[in-house]
């Protein structure tokens, strides 16, 4: 008998002869032995995550007694991956797509893989750091190279920019700080003009989400009864989230819909919480009616107050997320609205 279960009972029953009997013995046995396999798993967990990153530099490595997530710091792809399962001898036995049997994400890959010794493990590649700036910075230089030419081919110093029918003078264009709805703002002297969203990707399928369900993304969304209805549900159902699982439900109120696609001061003055227009992929400027005034084209787009149908219909969402779970105080559950074509086959309606 391992001495610290051993402990456990001679405190409890010290003086009787009750233990060997009792039925409390089984029970504490049981979750004992729980807590044993937990704490392997995840000693397991660890030491292959710190030999995954001592391999390769380009991931950071994070674990739990369930999966371990790789976040790329540098460029590192799916491909790298299965390079690294092999340099590492380790066999790919099944890649789980969200929804499938061993899955452990609503949104990316698990990829189980064994080592020598039959061990198995899941693994999750993550999108990397910062992988969102990345594209937002590329849409950046690459508008500022734009507005840069087009102003010195003017005879002024500025540009007209119409985002239907938000005309104004733009002369730059810079980040919006924080975690706010708009992602970048276009600007005249250095005073922001026109608010941006910007998704990378050119279909609804390449969206990571219109926003969240919390208070990060303002009460007007977090305390919608449309949001605490369907986090009541997802609780009354399961107080903690099961792996793979995923669950969405369509939404009825047009302004929450909006308080997600535009910022939750949608209804006020133009700002970044209440943006003109959400873009998504390149955004080109193209010459308007007039000399000097431009419009953006874009994949996709949603001007603000439009609300959009089809595959681009935003739903509320939540999923398992063993790594960034924990919304609506059900364990491992990460709620969003997406759009509607984020959705897998395996996603339960409720």
């Amino acid at each position: 008998m391992d001495y610290r279960l051993k402990s456990i009972y001679e405190q409890m029953f010290a003086g009787t002869n009750e233990y060997s009997s009792s039925k409390q013995v089984k029970n504490i046995t049981e979750a004992y032995q729980s807590v044993i396999l937990n704490e392997r798993v995840m000693s397991q967990n660890a030491q292959m995550g710190v030999r995954m990153q001592s391999a390769d530099r380009r991931i950071e490595a994070k674990y739990s007694n369930k999966e371990i997530r790789l976040q790329p710091i540098e460029a590192f792809t799916p491909e790298d991956l299965l390079k690294l399962f092999k340099e590492l001898n380790l066999t790919l036995i099944k890649t789980a797509k969200p929804g499938q049997e061993g899955s452990l994400s609503g949104q990316l890959l698990t990829y189980i893989v064994q080592d020598e010794k039959q061990t198995q493990y899941s693994i999750i590649l993550g999108k990397g750091k910062g992988f969102g700036v990345k594209d937002e910075n590329l849409a950046i230089g690459d508008l500022t190279q734009q507005i840069n030419s087009l102003v010195a081919q003017g005879n002024g110093d500025y540009i007209f920019i119409d985002i239907n029918g938000d005309k104004q003078k733009v002369d730059g264009i810079k980040s919006t700080p924080g975690f706010p709805k708009s992602d970048f703002e276009f600007t005249y002297k250095g005073q922001s003009v026109l608010f941006i969203s910007h998704k990378a990707g050119t279909t609804a399928k390449d969206y990571q989400q219109y926003g969240g369900l919390t208070s990060v993304s303002g009460q007007a969304v977090a305390d919608h009864p449309e949001v605490k209805a369907f986090a009541e549900t997802i609780k009354s159902i399961w107080p903690e989230m099961p792996p793979g699982k995923s669950v969405y439900r369509t939404i009825k109120d047009p302004l929450l819909k909006k308080y997600a696609l535009f910022g939750s001061d949608f209804g006020k003055g133009f700002g970044i919480n209440n943006v003109d227009a959400l873009y998504q992929g390149h955004m080109k400027l193209i010459p308007g009616a007039t000399p000097n005034e431009f419009h953006i084209k874009a994949a996709h787009v949603t001007f603000n107050g439009d609300v959009p149908t089809g595959p681009y219909e935003p739903i509320l969402y939540g999923r398992f997320s063993g790594s960034r779970g924990g919304n609506h105080g059900v364990k491992n559950l990460r709620t969003g609205i997406l759009p509607i074509a984020k959705l897998s086959s395996a996603t339960e309606q409720i």
